[in-house]
C-alpha cells in the first residue's frame, strides 16, 4: 500500500470514529430511552434494541446499532 492511500485510510478511520462517537454522545439520551424500552419488553435479542424509531425522542432513526 503506497504511503498516500495509508494516510488516507488513517484518516478517513479516524473520521468515521469520530462521527460515530458524535452520534453516540448526542442521541445519549434517545439510546436511554429505548435501552429501558427493551429492558421492559425483555427483547434484548433483538439487533437494533439500542435506537429504535418507536422511542427516539427526536422522532426520526438517527442510528442503528
Amino acid at each position: 500500500m503506497s504511503p498516500f492511500r495509508r494516510v488516507l485510510v488513517v484518516l478517513l478511520s479516524i473520521a468515521t470514529i469520530a462521527v460515530a462517537v458524535f452520534e453516540i454522545v448526542s442521541l445519549g439520551r434517545t439510546a436511554d430511552v429505548s435501552f429501558t424500552s427493551s429492558l421492559i419488553d425483555g427483547n434484548l435479542n433483538d439487533p437494533y434494541w439500542i435506537v429504535t424509531g418507536d422511542a427516539d425522542v427526536d422522532g426520526d432513526v438517527d442510528i442503528a446499532l
